[in-house]
């Protein structure tokens, strides 16, 4: 007998990439690889460790891209990074994507740098980073030229002036592809129309309509439909590959779904709170929670939405996780514009429990193609796979053990990221995350924080050629 580290027995594993039902087979793990699977009982290996999956579905870790670590969970980005990742691996999360957000074009790999500085050590589950892009002269350009060199080939532009981030005008942004399209980079774009915004806001501040029930009337949906065709037409033009975060309209959807027809390199993703609310919480008492740009909007968006994830439109599910707490959600805002209210919420712990319930079980979508869109469309849109996002000889053992019969009711006390709030407070859901294990160490277990050293290290990426020269995810 072979020996090994650890052997999973008698789950039912999760191919992501077929329509095949779940297949029962025993996994072995050694020196946080997977190193053998094998139909149950055929494995030759003696492990020091042996974990019986009966029962329970075994998925590859999940993969977060798009978290947003924030002071504001904990008074310090240290704090931040440990809680947020706390809650990540409690919710099966074995990866996320955080931002930098350098004050000025030539930080970029300053503010790379002190990031990285900030979550080691601190962090439970393995990260990465994505370049925010500032306003930036063309002779610093050199700078995304390095971060590529570095590891870091993704990047984030915001198209409109939002919450302190500076909007990246379209020559640059047209320079910013070409550097991309050269190099070998993802650019990844918030999609909305900062000069339509504040027409549309002004107008209705005028009317006297302020207030968190007409946020959603101040961002319609042309704010995003232009926004993302004006990039998709530059991408046209520049050769570059792009990534769309939180796409929230049916006209949004129906852009990449045309541009990827197309044979364009255009990824999307969308969020839970799009899929699975509309606007009309705005005027619930709780509105002030659903505060996110874009807004949430209306039952047909909400209904393409979830066509686009089972057609292939989107590429990921992103939760766009700021971990704003309920104190700071509740306080009286500087002015009575609806764009003073704080944004953010906590999702990243629920996002895969919550999706299963709404759209494995409730027949949205299938498991195979859930477990794409939060683990393995991630780990190849952005030069992680096959290392992560796969249950494969090599891969990482990233894995998550989940009991799809366990009832739940979510309540935020038992949840781990800090905010004291979610906006899923009493859902009952089917199906649940009961362990993880990062490269094969068990760090929680039945909402149990077993290994409390951070063992989460930051990865260095290469995106695939094919992701940056077609619609491959």
């Amino acid at each position: 007998m072979v020996r090994c580290d650890l052997v999973i027995r008698n789950g039912q594993v999760v191919d992501s990439t077929s329509s095949l039902p779940p297949q029962a087979a025993d996994l072995a793990i050694d020196r946080g690889k997977i190193c053998a699977l094998a139909k149950p009982g055929q494995l030759p290996f003696e492990a020091a460790r042996v974990i019986d999956a009966s029962g329970l579905y075994v998925f590859p870790g999940m993969i977060d891209p798009h978290v947003h670590i924030n002071s504001r969970v904990a008074g310090s980005m240290r704090g931040g990074f440990e809680l947020t990742s706390l809650a990540a691996i409690h919710g099966g999360n074995t990866t996320f994507f955080d931002f930098t957000a350098p004050a000025r074009g030539a930080d970029l790999l300053l503010s790379i740098d002190q990031q990285q500085q900030e979550a080691d050590g601190a962090v439970f589950s393995d990260y990465c980073l994505h370049g925010g892009i500032s306003p930036m002269e063309l002779t610093e350009l050199r700078q995304i030229e390095e971060a590529i060199r570095r590891g870091f080939p993704s990047f984030k532009s915001y198209m409109l002036s939002s919450r302190g981030r500076p909007e990246i005008e379209d020559g640059l942004l047209f320079a910013l592809l070409e550097v991309c399209a050269r190099h070998g980079a993802l650019m990844g774009i918030h999609a909305e129309n900062g000069r339509l915004i504040s027409y549309f806001s002004q107008r209705l501040l005028q009317e006297g309509k302020s207030g968190i029930r007409y946020f959603a009337a101040s961002r319609p949906n042309i704010c995003e439909s232009e926004a993302v065709e004006r990039v998709i037409a530059m991408a046209r033009e520049t050769g570059a590959a792009i990534y769309f975060y939180h796409i929230s309209s049916a006209e949004g959807a129906e852009a990449v779904r045309r541009a990827r027809r197309e044979g364009l390199p255009i990824y999307g993703e969308t969020c839970p709170h799009y899929l699975l609310f509309t606007d009309e919480v705005y005027a619930e008492e709780r509105g002030f929670l659903f505060n996110r740009v874009p807004p949430v909007r209306s039952q047909r968006d909400q209904d393409d939405l979830w066509e686009a994830l089972a057609d292939g439109t989107f590429s990921c599910i992103g939760t766009d996780d700021v971990a704003t707490t309920l104190a700071l959600k509740k306080a009286p805002p500087p002015g009575p514009d609806f764009t003073d209210l704080p944004g953010g919420m906590p999702q990243v712990e629920t996002r895969l429990a919550i999706l299963h319930h709404e759209g494995v079980v409730k027949g949205r979508i299938s498991l195979n193609r859930l477990i794409y869109l939060l683990s393995t469309g991630p780990a190849r849109v952005f030069g992680l796979y096959p290392q992560k996002g796969a249950i494969a000889v090599g891969s990482d053992a990233d894995l998550v053990l989940f009991d799809p019969n366990r009832e739940k009711t979510i309540t935020a006390s038992e949840l781990h990221g800090g905010a004291s709030y979610t906006i899923f407070e009493g859902w009952k859901v089917k199906g649940w995350p009961v362990m993880t294990l990062l490269r094969g160490q068990v760090i929680a277990d039945n909402g149990t924080l077993v290994n409390k050293v951070g063992q989460g290290k930051c990865c260095l990426r290469k995106i695939d050629s094919a992701i940056l020269q077609g619609p491959v995810a």
